[in-house]
């Protein structure tokens, strides 16, 4: 227990706090800032004041250390312990991102030399990557984080399908459009626009009987219907 109970405001540690915790690039990060505790052991002392000694001197000397990408798992893994459940899209990229970045610090340890950041590097010791789960994730998203259309051949047919009629719905839209621009309904700079997920025509008001279709509102009409 320390003695006074201010001790860390008078020896002005609170802003060290504050000014660590400014700079950290995770949740997880914040939370080991505010568990940061009065340590009274001179080997724990003299291993903490090595961290920050060693990485004083990568972030001087080396190459930029792996700085991205430090993402908070925790819900998600929690979510993975539950049988039958099964993680969102972007919560699997994220696992992506964090497993690249866990798998970068790991080499950038590996590819120095032996005696250079012990300390730090003993950290890394017992991390593991498993490169069956990047690769299996790989196979699934492309590097934007989403879907691939071949991540299954069932997915593959479906967009297919789905492209094909899109194609099919937008050719006849414009077919339609030409015609009426040609009959003089539509304006020859109108063009096609889609609202609320459905392709729409604009049609003046007075001409909007001469053309079948659904009213969209008072300045187009649902073109799907048209023709």
């Amino acid at each position: 227990m320390i003695y006074p109970e201010n001790f860390e405001s008078k020896i002005g540690f609170d802003r060290i706090r504050a000014m660590l915790s400014e700079r950290c690039l995770s949740p997880m990060g914040h939370d080991s800032v505010e568990a940061i505790k009065f340590i009274a052991d001179k080997v724990a002392v003299e291993t903490e004041l090595s961290k920050t000694s060693e990485f004083q001197q990568i972030l001087g000397f080396e190459d930029p250390f792996p700085s991205e990408n430090y993402l908070d798992l925790s819900a998600t893994l929690g979510k993975l312990r539950v049988e039958g459940t099964f993680p969102e899209v972007s919560e699997v990229f994220d696992i992506k991102r964090s497993l690249e970045t866990i798998k970068a610090i790991i080499a950038f340890f590996k590819s120095r030399k032996e005696n250079s950041y012990p300390v730090l590097r003993s950290l890394c010791l017992n991390v593991k990557v498993y490169p069956y789960v990047l690769d299996s994730i790989d196979r699934i998203l492309d590097r934007h984080g989403k879907i691939k259309d071949n991540a299954s051949p069932r997915l593959r047919d479906i967009r297919s399908d789905l492209q094909s009629k899109s194609s099919s719905v937008t050719k006849r839209l414009n077919a339609i459009l030409k015609q009426a621009q040609a009959e003089g309904i539509v304006d020859s700079d109108a063009n096609v626009s889609v609202r609320n997920g459905r392709g729409v025509i604009p049609v003046s008001v007075f001409d909007k009987r001469k053309i079948k279709g659904i009213e969209n509102d008072r300045l187009g009409f649902n073109s799907a219907e048209l023709g």
